[in-house]
């Protein structure tokens, strides 16, 4: 009876735990690569535009995974990143970094996603972007349009 009472006052930490997340504004002669999330269920926004990201793995730094994930999800690595801040945005916390595509983009190979989308950040503020693969607009997920808006307009 007592450990039901105390159980009712105590505080729940998983409210302030959030997913973290490290994420990439890649730049590339003016514009920024973005990808098309694939169309399936059970992943989060498919369907939809976003800068390339993944989710922090335990034991792993911010850093680390965007290292991990450019390259899992791109089969390339760029001279460096540069940590431009955190973005809070619902449950998630975003790290967000910043590189430079200086190759062309025909040396990636896009190994998650439908394809790799190159937009100049105008096309990025009308919040749907082309897809030449479908031949159809389909919008930016609204974390990636908050990363954006938050660091990519500086970076210009």
């Amino acid at each position: 009876m007592v450990k039901q009472h105390l159980k009712m006052f105590m505080l729940d930490d998983s409210a302030n735990s959030f997913i973290e997340v490290s994420q990439a504004l890649i730049y590339f002669q003016g514009s920024y690569l973005m990808q098309l999330r694939d169309f399936k269920d059970g992943i989060e926004s498919p369907g939809h535009w976003g800068f390339f990201a993944g989710h922090i793995e335990v034991e792993e730094t911010p850093e680390q995974t965007i290292w991990r994930e450019i390259q899992e999800e791109l089969c390339w690595q760029p001279e460096n990143f540069r940590y431009l801040g955190e973005l809070i945005a619902g449950s998630r916390k975003m790290h967000v970094f910043h590189c430079e595509l200086e190759d062309e983009i025909e040396t990636l190979s896009l190994m998650e996603g439908e394809e790799i989308g190159v937009f100049l950040p105008q096309e990025i503020e009308e919040k749907q972007l082309y897809s030449k693969i479908r031949n159809s607009f389909f919008p930016i997920t609204e974390i990636s349009y908050g990363v954006f808006n938050k660091f990519g307009k500086d970076l210009m």
